[in-house]
């Protein structure tokens, strides 16, 4: 048996095991929209196609904009229902002010708040260093407020994630949060994916993080000991999506790239 083979059978094991799960419950039969924070989103006024979707998935420092001004919303739309956060945001939603926090929620639909390595036990499969999390405490304190957001614990994702990317790859990888948005919605059933402006994989700058400077897909990242590789997440990306029947709505460098 291949790799390949045992990977998507390992993630049928997994998509079963985890069939009750109220996420999966939320993603399975529904459309989800992946919206990264690539510049190349600039422009392209797809904010009101984005927000049709039944899901919109956002990361990270996005949450330190929301919500969008209006001229960003025409572009990248204004909804947000699920927000992926990686150890790194973790560490920095525990470092803001209440008042803050508050604001990222109030202003938003955000049901999910999707997480892992919330706790020094919990690692990724193949990294030492992780962020403590003190994820529960917000969402108590929204509840008490008034939002309905829950958290997703995604450790089991990434760890069958970044072990088929490390077996694929022939070394220890880890993968990208958005990396892991995907295949959250692959692994749960989504029926159509809609992904634009991914960082893991464009060549153009950050929206939110102008420092981070111009994106090189094809370069190995390092990160506080926990390898990244987008050449070998995009060579992944196109085997999982020739496995699964799953409708995609790529941008155009996504699209070329996949191509290539």
């Amino acid at each position: 048996m291949s790799i390949t083979e045992r990977f998507y059978n390992k993630t049928l094991l997994l998509r079963e095991r985890l069939r009750r799960n109220s996420y999966a419950k939320y993603l399975k039969g529904r459309r989800v929209a992946i919206i990264g924070p690539a510049e190349t989103v600039k422009g392209k006024a797809e904010g009101a196609e984005i927000d049709k979707y039944d899901v919109v998935a956002r990361f990270n420092t996005t949450m330190d904009f929301m919500p969008f001004s209006e001229e960003m919303a025409a572009d990248i739309g204004s909804k947000t229902t699920v927000l992926y956060v990686c150890p790194s945001s973790v560490a920095s939603l525990a470092k803001k002010k209440a008042k803050k926090i508050e604001g990222i929620f109030s202003g938003n639909q955000i049901e999910y708040l999707t997480y892992q390595n919330n706790h020094k036990n919990h690692q990724y499969r193949y990294c030492e260093f992780v962020y403590e999390g003190r994820i529960q405490p917000y969402l108590k304190r929204m509840h008490k407020k008034g939002y309905k957001v829950k958290g997703h614990y995604s450790n089991p994702s990434m760890a069958l994630l970044s072990t088929w990317l490390t077996h694929h790859a022939g070394v220890p990888l880890v993968a990208r949060t958005g990396f892991l948005s995907i295949f959250d919605a692959i692994l749960h059933g989504a029926t159509a994916i809609m992904i634009r402006g991914m960082t893991f994989y464009h060549a153009g700058g950050h929206m939110f993080r102008p420092m981070v400077g111009e994106l090189k897909p094809t370069k190995q990242h390092q990160l506080l000991g926990c390898p990244h590789d987008s050449t070998k997440e995009l060579e992944l990306l196109k085997i999982i999506m020739g496995l699964f029947d799953t409708k995609f709505d790529l941008d155009d460098s996504l699209t070329q790239l996949i191509g290539e």
